[in-house]
């Protein structure tokens, strides 16, 4: 494996125990990191025009108040709006993050050091 990738695997683990110090089990941590993963990925790609306006990585990370919350809508929203690919990707998506200050660490780590 060579550096990049290994530094990639070593900041997702990482981020595996954000999830599990905010009460996330091990079979749940990759299928919460999916969803921001790719809310990032389509923003460092400039392949956002498939998700609706509103419901994009800059729209949650600038949530300073009930980020929470509005993840939780944002996923729905998803399942629901946007490109056929989008719908089927986030289709029946839920979150079981329960703490603003877990989501906000795994926003902010992944804003700032994962891509």
């Amino acid at each position: 494996m060579n550096t990049v990738a290994h530094d990639i695997v070593a900041k997702l683990w990482n981020l595996c125990n954000v999830l599990k110090d905010g009460g996330i089990s091990f079979h749940q941590y990759m299928i919460e990191l999916t969803y921001l993963l790719f809310l990032k990925m389509a923003q460092e790609t400039r392949t956002e025009s498939h998700l609706p306006e509103g419901y994009r990585w800059d729209d949650l990370e600038g949530r300073s108040e009930k980020q929470l919350e509005f993840y939780k809508v944002l996923l729905g929203y998803l399942g629901s709006h946007g490109s056929t690919l989008v719908k089927e990707i986030v289709a029946d998506a839920h979150s079981l993050i329960t703490k603003d200050s877990t989501l906000s660490t795994l926003v902010t780590e992944i804003d700032m050091k994962l891509l």
